[in-house]
């Protein structure tokens, strides 16, 4: 019945967070409200049971479990920037959970992980490109804060470090996008905040990708990523810190190469005149 209870107290607080969104989308409200709203959602989830437990500090804890909830969440819903591009990382995601929580024996996170890939592939069917239905804020802080609480969940014995470095990978691929994005934002003397044609998929497009290529080359990371975290849920600790070291390393070159990528106004400016100068030479 506890159980029961912390479920349905989380899916009130994801429909919370999917009104908010709805109210974003429909009158578009200051970014500082909607994070202030994520925080909250990330206290219920800590005061719930379901926060980070990595360390006998309460307040460290909640710390670190409004920095997950919030960071995934909003990873997710930046990642609503290309059709088809949330809804399907947030399916292989979600099935990447499945396997790590069947293999462990979390079958009511492997049953809830399941249910949402289910709901956001039947959604994909006519999100995908070219899409008829459109995410917005509403669907994608709904999935992207149920896909933080199902990596909360992950819990299993053995190492505890990676075991709180299983959601970590699992969610890597988007929060590489959003950290990307950050990164790249700041260095432009540009606001985090400001939006921007400036993702991972934006830049894969601009390579010469068409659309659904672009966001297929995501889904098949973000699902190589998956598997290699399955197996560094089963392999003794040493082996699962050099993968995890070695996905980290190729996604920082990945990033690497991808911010040398022309996205702003003034950078596509400066890309023109060197070419211009290269063929006047």
């Amino acid at each position: 019945t506890g159980g029961l209870d912390i479920l349905i107290a989380l899916l009130i607080v994801a429909a919370v967070l999917a009104l908010v969104g709805l109210v974003d989308d429909l009158r578009q409200l200051p970014p500082t409200w909607r994070v202030l709203t994520e925080v909250a959602a990330a206290v219920v989830v800590w005061s719930l049971g379901s926060g980070v437990a990595m360390t006998g500090i309460e307040a460290v804890n909640l710390g670190l479990t409004i920095l997950w909830v919030v960071g995934v969440t909003n990873a997710f819903n930046l990642l609503d920037n290309m059709d088809g591009l949330s809804a399907g990382l947030g399916a292989v995601t979600c099935l990447s959970i499945f396997l790590v929580a069947s293999a462990n024996g979390q079958f009511l996170v492997a049953a809830l992980s399941v249910g949402l890939a289910g709901c956001t592939v039947g959604f994909l069917r006519h999100n995908f490109h070219p899409a008829s239905v459109y995410m917005g804020d509403s669907g994608a802080l709904f999935i992207g804060f149920l896909i933080s609480v199902l990596g909360l969940r992950l819990r299993f014995d053995g190492d505890a470090l990676v075991s709180a470095l299983v959601p970590v990978m699992v969610c890597s691929v988007a929060v590489f996008d959003t950290t990307l994005v950050v990164v790249s934002r700041i260095s432009a003397g540009r606001s985090p905040f400001q939006g921007g044609q400036d993702h991972t998929s934006h830049r894969l497009v601009r390579l010469g990708l068409p659309v659904p290529v672009a966001v297929g080359v995501i889904y098949f990371g973000a699902a190589s990523v998956g598997v290699q975290t399955f197996v560094i849920s089963r392999i003794e600790s040493s082996s699962a810190w050099i993968l995890a070291g070695l996905i980290g390393l190729t996604l920082l070159v990945g990033g690497a190469l991808l911010l040398k990528v022309p996205t702003y106004p003034e950078s596509n400016a400066t890309h023109y005149a060197i070419t211009r100068q290269d063929k006047q030479a």
